[in-house]
Formats: C-alpha cells, sequence, structure tokens
C-alpha cells in the first residue's frame, strides 16, 4: 500500500520516507551509501581539496545528517496533525538534503564548481596546529 491508500483510511498518518535520491529523479533507484552522497552531495569535493585526491570524509555524515532531518520533519507533521488533525508524507532524499548543508543557493541545483562556503576556503581561515597538537 502506498501513503495515499493508507491516509484515506487514517489522515492523521505521519509517514517519513528516506531514500538517497528524490524519487522523481533519473538516480531514485540507485543504491546510496553515505559515500556515494557525499560524493553526490560536495562533502568529498570539500575534502579532496587539501590533499588534492577524492576522498569521503571519515563518518556517516550523510546518515547523520538524514537521520536529523527526518526528526526534525517527523515534529513539525506531529505539530501540524495537532494543530489541524492531517497527517502528512514527508519524503528526504539524502542527496538533497547534504547538499542544502554544503551549497550555496537550492538544494535541487546541481554541483557544478566547488562547493561549500567560500570564506571558509581562504588561506586565513584554514586550520593549524597548535601548541597542545590540536587543530584551532
Amino acid at each position: 500500500m502506498n501513503y495515499r491508500a493508507v491516509a484515506a483510511r487514517n489522515p492523521c498518518l505521519v509517514y517519513a520516507h528516506a531514500q538517497g535520491f528524490r524519487s522523481d529523479s533519473d538516480q531514485a533507484g540507485n543504491a546510496a551509501y553515505d559515500e556515494t552522497l557525499q560524493a553526490a552531495s560536495g562533502p568529498a569535493e570539500i575534502a579532496s581539496r587539501a590533499p588534492g585526491t577524492p576522498m569521503v570524509l571519515p563518518s556517516s555524515l550523510a546518515d547523520k545528517i538524514a537521520g536529523l532531518t527526518i526528526l526534525c520533519s517527523v515534529l513539525a507533521a506531529l505539530a501540524h496533525r495537532g494543530r489541524t488533525g492531517q497527517g502528512r508524507h514527508i519524503e528526504i532524499p539524502m542527496t538533497e538534503t547534504l547538499r542544502a548543508f554544503n551549497l550555496e543557493g537550492h538544494a535541487d541545483e546541481p554541483v557544478e564548481g566547488p562547493t561549500g562556503l567560500p570564506p571558509s576556503t581562504l588561506q586565513a581561515r584554514r586550520a593549524r596546529r597548535t601548541e597542545d597538537g590540536l587543530a584551532a
């Protein structure tokens, strides 16, 4: 059963659905692992700037950001349901969610050129070793 069929029986339903890529995109059926999502949405490009070779961040960044986005979206849908009695269908495309954290502009635009916040790429804002060995 799809959301519409179930919601017809229970209009209070809050249904969250997460997948790697938007359901209306040509990549909708593609597998999406954290590394794939980092490569498709910008963090891998950001991480590769220092060594100059492609790499992903050693963290399940996409999974964590998507999880927090799902949580916030479900809480907002529950608040809406509390006010209106109506449920919601929530779709969380992980690639676009991660792009929103990396790009200036809209999350549905393809990644072209360098990503990230422009001031963070300035030499003066790069991390440096401190006396205690930690980066600052």
